[in-house]
């Protein structure tokens, strides 16, 4: 064969090899053989203690537990499909769009940090952007450990509300905060992993979610 052709012929050949199929992923039932399966096919975002990820597309991930244990990443999966389909939550959460009903992956809503620019731009911000960055990180640290513990119609509230009114007059930061504490009354999830801005993130859609909290 000539080698060009040949060259062409093996390229083509690894490229059909090489794509994702849902479909395809959906037959392996082996952990192992979904991680290589993923790994061999997609760019690789990152992991944590019980998951590794992987980019879909320009909007979504492909979560995979790393570990077989029911409390490891099939747990963390689980955890996310049960909150994302409560309706009181949604509009906080992480899409769902797909998910294998043992829990080994999940495709999610893919995010972008919470120190991106355009977060500050879609709470309304039109001053400094450092200034507006470092005050929504003060109210969200004060909201999430003493704002949960006092009645939502406390005077000491509505001081916060005042103190930081150009921040906390926003709708979406109100339902930021009301989410917060629906997840943490309901589903019992930690306050401490709720509040912290590296879970949170903007979606494609300008929405302000959080993707990080199975672990708890």
């Amino acid at each position: 064969m000539n080698p060009l052709r040949e060259f062409i012929a093996l390229t083509l050949k690894e490229s059909k090899r090489k794509t994702f199929s849902i479909d395809e992923l959906r037959t392996l039932n082996d952990l192992d053989d979904v991680l290589n399966y993923a790994g061999s096919r997609l760019k690789f975002l990152g992991e944590g203690e019980a998951r590794a990820v992987y980019e879909l597309s320009s909007t979504r991930v492909l979560k995979v537990a790393k570990q077989k244990e029911k409390m490891g990443g099939p747990w963390q999966n689980e955890i996310e499909v049960k909150v994302f389909i409560d309706y009181l939550v949604k509009p906080i959460i992480a899409r769902i769009y797909d998910y294998d009903l043992a829990m080994k992956w999940i495709v999610a809503e893919k995010v972008k940090p919470l120190n991106d620019r355009k977060i500050m731009r879609s709470l309304g911000y039109k001053g400094n952007y450092n200034d507006a960055c470092e005050k929504f990180l003060q109210l969200w640290d004060f909201y999430g450990l003493f704002g949960l513990l006092v009645d939502p119609d406390s005077e000491a509230r509505e001081d916060l509300w005042d103190e930081f009114n150009d921040v906390a007059s926003n709708d979406q930061f109100k339902t930021i905060v009301d989410g917060i504490q629906i997840l943490k009354d309901r589903y019992h999830l930690q306050v401490g992993d709720l509040i912290r801005p590296e879970h949170w993130g903007l979606t494609s859609a300008g929405r302000i979610v959080i993707y990080d909290y199975g672990c708890t």
